[in-house]
This record gives C-alpha cells, structure tokens and sequence, in this order.
C-alpha cells in the first residue's frame, strides 16, 4: 500500500487538486483539524495519493506500481513540482518487517529506475517496516 505524500508551507494545493488527475486520498489546509482529541491542527497543506493497493509482504509488486504511477502521472508531477514551493514530497513504501528469532536480517532493494524517477522530482522514499 504505497502512498505518495506532498506538503507546503507556504502554497496552498488546492487549485491543482480541483484539476488533478491524481488519485488524491486525503488532503488538507493549515490550520484545519487533524486530531479532535488531541486539539491539534495541521500547520502546512499537503495532500497524499494511493500509489499500491497492494499488501505490504509484497515489495517488488508495490514498487512495480509506483514506477508505473510516476510514468502514468509524469505531466502532472511536473506542474507540481515546479509550481508549488514543495517541502516534502516522498513515496512511503510499508514494508512488511519478516524479522523473527529464525530470521536476524531483512534486505528490501529499490529499483535503479525506481530511485532515478523519483530524483527527477525531487522525491523522497520512505520504507515504513
């Protein structure tokens, strides 16, 4: 379940979202609420997409649907990337952690092409275990 997260500081997305054809998840504005329990609010705008639906034992199938997600949305991540003042934009990989008292290490690779789509818009990756 690969999720594309973006934030700002300063821009608002909400021009591009009304015109996106991203699959925007979630989204949000400075100051709107983002915990009533705790009584806290976002401080930056930001948004994040539906990368993978799939299951996080499956790596290599989540990272095959990000590259494809970066070609298919190519045009739009450029006018992101270059009209909005981003702080953060990273896909979040959940990896499935397959560490036990029989397996000590666990080795996840990224794709050469995988990593050099993401540097072209300044894209971070982030591997949640």
């Amino acid at each position: 379940m690969c999720v594309l997260r973006v934030s700002s500081n300063r821009d608002s997305f909400t021009a591009f979202l009304a015109t996106t054809r991203l699959p925007v998840d979630q989204s949000h504005v400075k100051g709107d609420v983002k915990s009533k329990r705790k009584g806290t609010t976002y401080g930056d705008f930001g948004f994040s997409c539906l990368v993978s639906e799939r299951e996080w034992i499956d790596a290599s199938g989540q990272i095959e649907d990000a590259v494809h997600f970066l070609q298919v949305h190519s045009a739009e991540l450029r006018t992101l990337t270059s009209e909005y003042q981003i702080d953060d934009i990273r896909l979040d990989f959940p990896f499935e952690s397959r560490l036990s008292e029989q397996v000590l290490a666990q080795f996840d690779s990224l794709s050469p092409r995988l990593v050099r789509m993401c540097a072209e818009y300044g894209m971070g990756i982030e591997i949640s275990h």
